[in-house]
């Protein structure tokens, strides 16, 4: 997240309103959506809650719960990505790789590119990749064995 800083703030920066310096929760609900995350407005409203610091005094200022730092808004990313991932087949996957995956996705939304990526595949990518190889070479002998030639 910290090498796509720049361009992370940019959508950040997209959701502000002229001299505010935050984002509400129907912003970000949007967001999601256009994004591609299968995830409820509910759910997104839990997370936008879970992502907030404590706010000391909500009396004073009852649209304090409202209004997302830009800080918070890089925890409700994570927790967003961790739970588009849950209870999926990727559920046990490194959350940087998770990241990895939809950060295209998210810097989109404003149209821009990521300035760097890990580029890593999930182990059970790699392992389906392995078992297609696998499955590819075996063929490949059977044919050998039986006198086909191979182009």
């Amino acid at each position: 997240m910290k090498k796509n800083e720049a361009q992370l703030k940019k959508v950040y920066e997209s959701f502000t309103e002229l001299n505010a310096k935050w984002v509400r929760l129907e912003q970000l609900q949007v967001f999601v959506r256009k994004v591609g995350l299968k995830i409820s407005d509910i759910m997104i409203g839990a997370i936008f809650a879970e992502s907030m610091m404590t706010i000391i005094d909500p009396i004073k200022d009852p649209t304090v719960t409202n209004k997302m730092k830009y800080v918070e808004f890089l925890v409700f990313l994570c927790r967003i990505t961790f739970e588009e991932y849950k209870d999926g087949p990727y559920d046990k996957e490194l959350l940087y790789l998770k990241l990895d995956h939809l950060m295209p996705a998210y810097l989109a939304y404003s149209g821009l590119q990521p300035m760097f990526l890990f580029g890593e595949k999930f182990s059970q990518e790699e392992e389906e990749e392995k078992l297609r190889a696998k499955r590819k070479k075996q063929k490949l002998r059977r044919m050998l064995t039986k006198g086909h030639t191979v182009d």
